[in-house]
Formats: structure tokens, sequence, C-alpha cells
């Protein structure tokens, strides 16, 4: 089963969960948050992970298993995220939705709790509230495609679609870490 069907199942099993109360308040996008949202230490270390797990993958394969392949990976997915988060800004502003910051769920169950914290990266809030959106999934997707065109070899639609998956399950597991946290104290990015 692909992510995207894995996530389409998930959406449609109907598991309850209540929304939090920031949930439920809608504020524009400004241009501060999206500059802090671009070089800010979520992108850096988002960017940091997820070359680290593309080293480890040894993907891009045009890229050395090495220090150099390590910065040029680096480079890549910091650039990824960039222009992510670009086309999220400017997609948002068209169709005034915004990115909901990830506050844990108020659910009662496991199984809710876990479905609120996997569908994180696909809710948005709109002036009509919140509701699951193709913004953050196509912005990716896009992203990876375009930072392909970079390399030596060309544009690599598979290998650009590849990275923003795997972009998107990074966020879903960065959501599941955010829910399911198991001490009082909170580091400040989660």
């Amino acid at each position: 089963m692909t992510g995207a069907a894995f996530l389409f199942a998930i959406t449609l099993c109907g598991v309850p969960c209540a929304a939090t109360a920031q949930d439920t308040s809608y504020h524009p996008v400004e241009v501060r948050g999206y500059l802090l949202g671009l070089a800010g230490p979520r992108a850096v270390l988002r960017s940091l992970a997820l070359a680290g797990f593309d080293q480890w993958r040894g993907h891009p394969v045009a890229y050395p298993r090495n220090w150099r392949g390590f910065e040029d990976r680096l480079g890549s997915r910091f650039g990824q995220v960039a222009i992510s988060h670009t086309l999220r800004f400017g997609a948002s502003r068209l169709f005034d939705e915004r990115s909901v910051r990830y506050q844990p769920c108020a659910c009662d169950d496991s199984l809710s709790r876990w479905r609120y914290a996997v569908l994180g990266p696909l809710r948005v809030s709109s002036p009509n509230g919140v509701h699951l959106s193709a913004l953050n999934p196509v912005s990716e997707i896009m992203s990876g495609i375009l930072v392909t065109g970079v390399r030596s070899g060309g544009l690599h639609v598979g290998e650009g679609a590849r990275a923003g998956v795997t972009g998107i399950a990074f966020e879903s597991l960065a959501d599941l870490a955010r829910e399911f946290w198991p001490w009082k104290w909170r580091p400040p990015f989660l």
C-alpha cells in the first residue's frame, strides 16, 4: 500500500477526534511567520534530519556517501524545505488557508490520537474552520521535483516525488512524537 493510499484509508475510517481550542481560530499568514518558517530552527532541524536519512539510505545516488555527499544532500533538502515553504505561503495566501501548528489532541483513545497526529500535515485552517487539504503534500512533492533540476543529471520526477513523500512522512512522524511524548517536560520545538 502506498503512502497516499494509506493516508486516504485512514481518512475514510472516520475515527472522531476532538479539536483543540487553537484549531478553531483562524489567522491569515503573515510575512514574519513565513520568514521564520523559511529559515528558522524547525526548517534547519528538519533539513538536517532529512539529509541524515538520505545519507543513510544513499539517495540520491548521484551524491557520494561521504562528507561532501552529506553537504550536497543537506543543501538539496534545505532547498526543498525553502521551496516548499514558499509554495505553501503563496498558495495559502491565494486559497486563504493556513497550515495549523500542531497541538496535541484532546482525544480519549490512542487510535484517535494516532490518526490526528498522522493527518497533522494535511490539516489547514481557513475562515470556514479546520479541514484537511492537499496544500502541504502538493507543495512538498513539487518542491522535491523542482530541487532535482539543479543536479547534474537534470530533472528527475520520480526521485523528487519520493523526496516529497519522505518529507510529508517526516512531518507525520514529528507530529506522532509530539502527540505521544511521554514526559511532562517538552523541548521548545515539540
